[in-house]
């Protein structure tokens, strides 16, 4: 995830003016999520992320996943990535984005905006991840591409047999209906490709002012 402090044009002004180019302007933290900003007082007019599916595999997905030879370190960011995040979206594997969508109701200015790159799990699923957290969403930039042929579905499958979620492949780049992930794994299987999507949304607080006032009074 990137999170833009101040507008570009602010810090390229500032670069120009001491001699330093845009890179050596930017810093970079390793942090879960928000968590390096905690404790400071900071807002941010642009939060961009591109933050992965992650899925909450069955046992049986687990053990291809994890072997005698797993290493410490491994198994510490496995942890990390699978573990349940509380929200809604965790059946669909969206915890972690969820998760990061709500914190960065805080951290954004009145009139900041978030940016994601997503793609499989579906249009419908995602507006309505940012829509329920109090984001007007707009969809910027779409693409499909080709599913990796060493990345499995069956997570995928295990979820759209639990409940009514279905996610979307497609079975060219220029295919308007979607199937499902038993659908293309059955294809896969007969020698067919299959695709997801990747869109890029843009999301305001649909109520910035009013947010920004109910801050600052919990905060008085």
């Amino acid at each position: 995830m990137c999170i833009l402090t101040l507008s570009i044009v602010t810090v390229a002004q500032g670069c120009l003016e001491n001699g330093k180019t845009l890179l050596e302007c930017v810093d970079f933290y390793e942090s879960n999520l928000f968590s390096h900003f905690d404790n400071r007082d900071i807002r941010f007019d642009r939060i961009i992320g591109c933050i992965p599916q992650v899925l909450n595999p069955k046992p049986r997905v687990m053990g291809t996943l994890v072997t005698e030879n797993t290493s410490d370190e491994y198994l510490y960011a496995l942890s990390n990535y699978f573990v349940k995040q509380g929200y809604i979206e965790d059946q669909f594997g969206l915890g972690l984005i969820a998760s990061a969508v709500e914190q960065s109701v805080h951290w954004l200015e009145a009139n900041g905006k978030l940016i994601l790159n997503l793609g499989r799990p579906g249009r419908r699923v995602l507006e309505h991840l940012m829509q329920r957290r109090g984001f007007e969403v707009r969809q910027v930039w779409q693409t499909r591409v080709e599913q990796a042929a060493d990345t499995e579905i069956d997570t995928l499958i295990d979820i759209e047999q639990t409940g009514e979620h279905r996610f979307e492949f497609y079975m060219s780049p220029n295919a308007n209906t979607p199937i499902n992930a038993s659908t293309a794994l059955e294809y896969v299987k007969s020698g067919g490709k299959i695709y997801h999507s990747v869109d890029v949304y843009e999301a305001e607080l649909l109520f910035p002012v009013r947010k920004k006032i109910s801050m600052k009074q919990l905060t008085v």
